[in-house]
């Protein structure tokens, strides 16, 4: 990340809100195998930063509309089932 890019981020709203709690802002790379270039960071809070790891959706691995729906079906023959 170039000392200019750094400095704009900084004046987005890092300086004001930095540290090492969840609703701090954090300096996030969008894409972790090119480092931090200008066109490839963002500010987000280290709550979204963290989460972004482990909720499928942000990874683009979530599951399909289709095997959401097939797991619904399952779901309610299963209750249907039970009664």
């Amino acid at each position: 990340m170039t000392r200019k890019r750094f400095v704009e981020l900084w004046n987005e709203g890092l300086k004001f809100n930095h540290g090492r709690e969840g609703h701090n802002l954090t300096v996030n790379r969008i894409n972790n195998s090119l480092g931090y270039q200008d066109d490839n960071v963002e500010l987000m809070t280290r709550s979204e930063n963290s989460r972004k790891r482990y909720v499928p959706y942000f990874q683009g691995k979530g599951p399909s509309q289709d095997e959401i729906e097939q797991t619904e079906q399952e779901i309610r023959e299963m209750m249907c089932n039970e009664q």
